[in-house]
């Protein structure tokens, strides 16, 4: 099926609305994973999201090196807001993703 037949053809509003069941459905298929969407106060306003599948926790814990780095990049559509990433190096001094965080910017 292609995405612009399922829904209105994806405008920001439905995506950012789609967030919790996007965790949901990311816990139900991989067990072990952190899948979080939180919403300011219980209303439908997006606050942030953090997604770590627990293929990636297990191959930090089990083949990378004990450091972390951590990079953002602002996002610069409607809503704004920071795309930030948590990484390792693996054994053989690769790029090794972990997990990312979308928050609002607060500047």
């Amino acid at each position: 099926m292609k995405c612009k037949e399922h829904g209105d053809g994806g405008s920001y509003d439905k995506g950012y609305a789609l967030c919790p069941e996007l965790c949901f459905q990311i816990q139900k298929s991989n067990p072990g994973s952190i899948a979080t969407c939180i919403r300011e106060n219980g209303n439908l306003k997006f606050t942030y999201m953090c997604v770590s599948f627990k293929a990636a926790l297990d191959g930090f814990t089990k083949g990378c090196r004990p450091i972390l780095g951590l990079d953002g990049c602002f996002l610069k559509g409607k809503y704004g807001g920071q795309y930030l990433s948590i990484i390792s190096l693996d054994a053989s001094n690769g790029l090794f993703p972990i997990a990312v965080f979308l928050c609002r910017s607060e500047c």
